[in-house]
Order: structure tokens, then sequence, then C-alpha cells
């Protein structure tokens, strides 16, 4: 009797403990907000579960840094506004460290560049446009001047012509800083599948978004040889520099273990690995010293 009252008293004491014991203490889980609908990056599957390069990524950085991941799908519209309000603790989304903001956001290093291209109808007259193909960063002072000669020259071939882009996406920072003026129109769309669909329907002439995105609307059975990508390809400058992982501007601990975590599968080419797995090329950017973030 007095064994089992001693192995029930130990019982009630650890059931006290767990019940007690704070939640810092406990296993640390990260919860991480993804799009629904931004393939390779991010979408959902026909069982409604978050794939793609961004989540493969994010299981990744959480298993090195040693913490359990919960991953949540969410709308693009209000995922910033709801990682302020604490309701998750990151997001990972392909999204674009620009000066406005980390002005109100905490970027980790990038972890991915992706340039911008040009997707038009195939049969609208817009096939082969000055630099079709070549690249541009705009943040190499070796090239820069080229490529604004570039830029310019293939933007007068687009006056007056309707164009769109998502919102709220560097994307549209390029189309509104650059186009207006010389657009007939900017009509902006909520996904990139609609941006594309825009485009086969006629409602505009030219989309921008990313190269992969657009190379995943020429790839689809229903589009193939409808759509086609045209002019240069542009990375840097008001584009930014790269995709980050985002947190709360206090949350600077977090963004430590994730440059961190970061750095380690960009020297052992694992995060190239899932590059090429999602995107079929390789966007790593060039190594970036943490310490000077």
């Amino acid at each position: 009797m007095r064994t089992l009252r001693r192995v029930a008293l130990i019982s009630a004491a650890f059931a006290t403990i767990l019940l007690t014991t704070p939640l810092s203490a406990q296993k640390e889980i990260l919860v991480i907000a993804t799009e629904k609908e931004a393939p390779p990056w991010s979408s959902l599957d026909a069982s409604g579960k978050p794939v793609g390069f961004d989540i493969d990524l994010a299981n990744a950085l959480c298993e090195r840094m040693r913490v359990n991941c919960e991953i949540k799908a969410k709308d693009w519209s209000t995922m910033f506004t709801d990682l302020i309000g604490e309701k998750y603790d990151a997001v990972m989304d392909s999204v674009n460290l620009s000066r406005s903001r980390k002005n109100i956001l905490l970027f980790s290093v990038p972890y991915a560049t992706v340039p911008d291209g040009f997707l038009v109808r195939t049969n609208s007259g817009l096939l082969g446009l000055p630099h079709t193909g070549k690249m541009f960063n705009m943040d190499d002072p070796d090239t820069y001047s080229v490529g604004i000669e570039a830029f310019k020259e293939f933007r007068e071939k687009l006056r007056n012509k309707l164009i769109g882009v998502q919102i709220g996406t560097r994307h549209e920072l390029l189309v509104d800083h650059y186009f207006r003026g010389v657009a007939s129109d900017i009509k902006r769309y909520p996904s990139v599948d609609a941006l594309s669909q825009a485009v086969l329907d006629g409602e505009i002439d030219v989309a921008t978004t990313d190269l992969p995105e657009l190379n995943k609307a020429l790839l689809n059975p229903a589009t193939a040889g409808k759509l086609s990508v045209t002019g240069p390809n542009f990375v840097g400058g008001i584009l930014g520099g790269g995709a980050g992982v985002v947190f709360r501007k206090d949350n600077i601990k977090l963004k430590e273990k994730f440059d961190t975590a970061i750095a380690a599968m960009t020297e052992d080419g694992s995060l190239r690995q899932l590059s090429v797995k999602w995107f079929k090329m390789d966007v790593v950017p060039p190594k970036t010293d943490i310490s000077e973030e």
C-alpha cells in the first residue's frame, strides 16, 4: 500500500509540473504563414495541404533550428497585418526585401532571387521584343547602365498597352514606378492565376510576375502555345534584394536563428537542391555575410 501511495503521489506531482511548466520551457512551436495560390513557392495539394518550395524550405530550416513548425496557408491580402497582430511568428511566401517593407518588418537574409518576366499572348504581335531572354541585374554597377537602356527601349514597345500585375507585390512597384503614364492602363489582380487568365482572355496585353510563375503558365496544358514570355528579365533595383523570411520588428532573436540556418543550407548545397527541385533553376542568391544584416 505504501508503494502504491508513493507512486500515486509521484504521478500527481509530475502532472502538476506539466500543467505549471511555462510554454517557453517546452519545445518551441513556430507558426509560419504562407500563401494558398503561389506555385511553385506555395500552394495547396488535392487534400488541402500546403506544398511548394517555401514549405519544404520552412520544414528544413525548422529541423536545423530544432523547433517544430506549423505551416498555415493564408490569403496574401491580410498576411502582414496578421503577422503584426501576432497570429503567427513568421511569413514565408516569396516576400521581397524592399525598402518600404523593411521600414515596418524584419527580414532574414535572402534565400532566393528570382527574375521578373513579361507574359503575352502568342498571337499578340508582342513576341521577340528587344532583349528577349537577356538578364539584367539592376544592383550590378558593371551592367546597370546597359540594363537601364535595355529597359527604356523595352518600355517604349509597351507604350499605350494594357498592363496587368498582382496586387501587393514587388511587381506592382515596378509597374507603378516605370509604366505609369506609359501604359494605357494598369490593371491589378488578386493572384497569378487570375493574371495569366486575363492575358489569355485579352483583358490585358501584357503581365509581369516572377519568371518561374510565367513558366508555369506556359507549361499549363490548357494554355499550351497560347502564351509566351517576351522582353528582358530583371532582378535587383526597385524589385528589391530577393525573398526573405519575414518577422515582426522586435523578433530579432528568431531572425538570427533563421539567418544561421539559411547560411548553413547555402553552404552545404541543400538550398540549391530545393531550388532546382521546384524551379528547375538555381535561384539561390550570392552568399550573404549575416553579420552585416
